[in-house]
């Protein structure tokens, strides 16, 4: 009777792994801009010893922001445009954008934003691809 429940239950546990989503891989920091007030865009220079990327994001913190567009500017000299137009509150993040072509080297990443136009703390906008 034990040996036959240890067999289910080790049945159940093999066929809930297989069932769990596979980790693409961890996040790394890429750099980051502190953004201005107002309308404006900024550029975050990645350079090919951060090696090669398949997906980026972009996390904000101490403020709210806007995000319009990105343009990522590969290290062939191909760029992607990404229509964002998502506000992004202080901790939050934009969406997992994925780069076409697989893992690709980033020259850099310019971003158009909109910001409050009052005086207090600026968004922190910090790059991650992995």
């Amino acid at each position: 009777m034990r040996t036959s429940l240890c067999v289910g239950v080790l049945a159940s546990l093999v066929t809930l792994a297989g069932a769990l989503p596979v980790r693409a891989g961890s996040w790394q920091f890429l750099g980051e801009r502190l953004a201005n007030f107002g309308l404006d865009h900024d550029v975050i220079v990645v350079t090919a010893a951060e090696g090669a990327f398949s997906q980026i994001q972009l996390r904000v913190r101490h403020a709210r922001i806007e995000i319009l567009d990105l343009k990522v500017h590969f290290g062939d000299g191909s760029t992607l445009d990404v229509s964002v137009r998502a506000f992004i509150e202080a901790g939050g993040e934009t969406r997992v954008i994925d780069l076409p072509g697989g893992a690709r080297v980033i020259r850099n990443v310019e971003f158009t934003y909109r910001t409050p136009a009052v005086r207090g703390k600026r968004a922190l906008v910090r790059l991650f691809g992995r």
